[in-house]
């Protein structure tokens, strides 16, 4: 099972990135849109506003395109906003500003 790790600490998109990597992470990435944010929904269970995720202009940290047509802003890094009634949307936002952030890390086989 993987880890996901939602961090309260408000950072810029690259210092986000390099948090979670310290920790064998890397900011959270997922290619099914609908089931990203079912999850980050339970991982935040009441969080509401905007948290850093893995994808930066058109492109997920794992080298997968983004899907535009779910994407608020043509450029920046990555978001995702979570309203109280747990929907969310993506969007992009230039990449110094301060959010909370969401790390996933892989599990390793043995």
């Amino acid at each position: 099972m993987n880890c996901v790790k939602f961090k309260e600490t408000t950072l810029s998109y690259e210092d986000s990135r390099a948090q979670c990597q310290a920790f064998n992470a890397d900011l959270y990435v997922v290619g099914d849109f609908a089931g990203m944010v079912e999850h980050i929904a339970i991982e935040l269970a009441g969080v509401q506003g905007r948290v850093w995720v893995g994808f930066k202009d058109d492109t997920w940290l794992d080298g997968e395109a983004v899907d535009s047509t779910q994407v608020e802003n043509p450029t920046g890094c990555g978001y995702v906003e979570v309203s109280a009634e747990g929907d969310g949307r993506l969007g992009r936002i230039d990449c110094a500003k301060e959010m909370n952030y969401l790390c996933l890390r892989y599990n390793q086989s043995p």
